[in-house]
Formats: structure tokens, C-alpha cells, sequence
């Protein structure tokens, strides 16, 4: 089983043994350019597990932010490939929720990130190639309901209209869970 615990700067990968015999794994991570971890675990005992940290821009390679997706490979053939891979987003600047609505990643939130996610509904409705990489896509859905459309550019466009007005929020998923619960933005 590999399980990500993410604090912004390093990855933590917590490897567990399901099996009935001691066994090591390797441990491996790509992003959108190929492989950039190649780890063999410890020898790990039936039922226990072990951490395993490194840091967030080693696993991104050259890209300032994309989906890494983590794998473990355990020796053994006859293993259950289900809990043993999983994918997150991490950025060079380190991944929280502050990222999301960034899509053109310059590390402010405002009405040219709107337009993106405009455009590339657009795209979406016409049936064309897609506009935005994967991970942008991701940081597009602000509502999460995994669809990218006006609702999504509206809630960026009224979170950068409520930081113009100096109201202040943790991130823009804070702005939206507000609105969840009634409130204006503030």
C-alpha cells in the first residue's frame, strides 16, 4: 500500500506489507515526463510499514508544477495492485489548496486564470484538443464537482473581485466553502 502525507515541501510515502511474507517494494514516481524516482525499500515484515520522505521537487524533475503519480511494486507476483498507487499534484512553490484557481501559475488568482477556465470550457463545448495541461484542468475545477465550466470561472472571477475589495481568505476553497454556507465572501 503507498499513502501520500503531504507538508508542502516533501513527500512522504508511508509503504505498508499486506502480504504474508517479509518482502521490499520498489517505490516509483513519474510526472507528465516520465519516471523521476526509483526507490527498493527496506526489507518490510508482514503488517508493518515504513516512511519514506523526499523532497517535493525532486519528484517533480523540471516541471515548476504537475501530477506525480506514486507506485509501489512489491516483490512478490502475486500481490493486489489496488491501494498501491495513487496520484497527487505538487508544485516547486509546494502544493496546498492557495494554488488552486492558479492556472496560469504566476501565483495570483485573478481574472486572467477566469479566462482560462472560460476558454477551455469553450474548447470543451466545441469538442476540440484541450487548452489546458492535466494539471491546470485539476486547478480549474474550484467547485469539484469534475467538470471545468463558467461556474468554475465565476467562483475565480468572485474570489479576485472579493481580494480587490480586501476581504482576505485562507485559500480560494475557503472563499467557496463561505459561499457553501450562505455568506457573501465574507
Amino acid at each position: 500500500t503507498v499513502e501520500y502525507l503531504d507538508d508542502l515541501t516533501t513527500v512522504s510515502i508511508l509503504v505498508k506489507n499486506n502480504g504474508q511474507l517479509p518482502s521490499q517494494a520498489m517505490v516509483l514516481a513519474s510526472n507528465s515526463s516520465g519516471e523521476t524516482l526509483r526507490m527498493l525499500t527496506d526489507m518490510i515484515d508482514p503488517g508493518a510499514s515504513m516512511f519514506y520522505t523526499f523532497d517535493g521537487k525532486e519528484l517533480l524533475g523540471d516541471a515548476y508544477r504537475d501530477f506525480v503519480t506514486l507506485t509501489v511494486q512489491p516483490e512478490m507476483q502475486d500481490y493486489d495492485t489496488y491501494n498501491n498507487k495513487t496520484t497527487v499534484i505538487l508544485s516547486q512553490l509546494g502544493m496546498n489548496d492557495e494554488v488552486m484557481g492558479d492556472i496560469d501559475f504566476n501565483g495570483v488568482i485573478d481574472s486572467d486564470d477566469s479566462n482560462l477556465i472560460l476558454k477551455q470550457y469553450l474548447t470543451d463545448l466545441v469538442g476540440t484538443d484541450a487548452l489546458l495541461s492535466q494539471t491546470q484542468i485539476y486547478l480549474s475545477d474550484i467547485n469539484n464537482d469534475k467538470t471545468i465550466n463558467a461556474d468554475d470561472a465565476n467562483l475565480v472571477l468572485l474570489y479576485y473581485l472579493e481580494t480587490m475589495l480586501d476581504n482576505t481568505y485562507d485559500s480560494i476553497s475557503d472563499f467557496y466553502e463561505s459561499l457553501q454556507k450562505g455568506g457573501s465572501g465574507e
